[in-house]
């Protein structure tokens, strides 16, 4: 049996911010507190959001911040 235990905010706001590394894109911290704050919390809605943020950032040429992620999860 595997046990799963539920990410606190730190380790949330990390994975974030290391998953943004891997696909190449810089995740402010400040960005990473604010989706923490207003989007969905569960790690699957959190790498959702990471790959609809990625998709539009290469699409716009825009960094990760506050109000371009606003703008897109909004």
């Amino acid at each position: 049996m595997i046990a799963t235990t539920e990410l606190d905010d730190a380790d949330k706001h990390a994975l974030l911010v290391e998953r943004a590394a891997q696909r190449g894109m810089e995740m402010p911290d400040a960005t990473a507190r604010w989706l923490l704050r207003h989007g969905e919390r569960d790690v699957p809605a959190l790498m959702r959001a990471l790959d609809t943020l990625d998709h539009a950032s290469l699409a716009a040429h825009r960094r990760l911040t506050i109000p371009f992620v606003k703008q897109i999860l909004g």
